[in-house]
């Protein structure tokens, strides 16, 4: 898929939806998938709703700016090059902590969004 191609879905998050999650689709969802790719762009300041929780597994590779990732009681500062992985029944939230765009590249199975 080409980058200008490819379908962003938006979710509002923060106080009053003030802040916007934005997912830039590596494959269009279709039914059946197993995986679901995405890049999360987060503005400075963006935190994804608390306590996500689903079945699956996810693993990620932060390729701007940092990440604040919260899974159960436990917080990560990851940076360029850092990569993550965990459960999904995992209690998990995350945000951009830095002064930067951040930019995620995140996979998990099944598809959630």
């Amino acid at each position: 898929m080409r980058a200008a191609d490819r379908p962003v879905v938006q979710f509002n998050t923060g106080k009053s939806g003030s802040k916007t999650v934005r997912l830039e689709r590596l494959v269009p969802p279709l039914r059946g998938q197993l995986l679901q790719g995405d890049i999360h762009v987060l503005e400075p300041g963006t935190p994804s709703t608390e306590g996500i929780q689903h079945q699956g597994e996810e693993i990620g590779y932060v390729l701007q700016g940092s990440l604040s990732l919260t899974i159960g009681e436990e917080t990560y500062q990851l940076y360029p090059g850092d990569s993550f992985y965990f459960a999904s029944e995992q209690s998990h939230s995350y945000r951009n902590s830095g002064d930067q765009v951040t930019k995620v590249l995140w996979v998990n199975t099944p598809p959630t969004f």
